[in-house]
């Protein structure tokens, strides 16, 4: 069995990479609210940073807090935080309409490759 790998077109890592997002994210043309889906220890750590790097970019953003556990319950609740505070804004780097149940759908399917 093949095993497949999708990424977006750019990928950065790196030492306080993240303090670049919200630059790396206007490179790529993304726009809209964005929706950081973390546990407590990365939100711990990365809140501030997101903050500032995503409000001098001019992104408005919001976290929700994943309860570390893959399930379908976790992920309709990330799906129903989505819809409540992205509102038709929802998936912008893909060239074709993103739904949530679509997003649901690849939560669930990475999950499962991953186990």
């Amino acid at each position: 069995m093949n095993t497949i790998f999708c990424s977006p077109l750019r990928y950065t890592q790196g030492a306080h990479a993240t303090q670049s997002l919200g630059a790396e994210m206007k490179v790529l043309g993304l726009r809209g609210h964005v929706l950081i889906v973390a546990s407590a220890s990365p939100r711990k750590l990365l809140e501030n940073i997101w903050r500032d790097s995503l409000t001098q970019t001019g992104y408005a953003f919001s976290i929700h807090d994943f309860a570390r556990e893959c399930t379908a319950a976790e992920i309709a609740s990330i799906v129903a935080t989505a819809r409540a505070t992205i509102a038709s804004e929802f998936v912008h780097n893909e060239p074709f309409p993103v739904t949530a149940n679509m997003v649901a759908d690849a939560i669930m399917a990475a999950d499962a490759a991953g186990r």
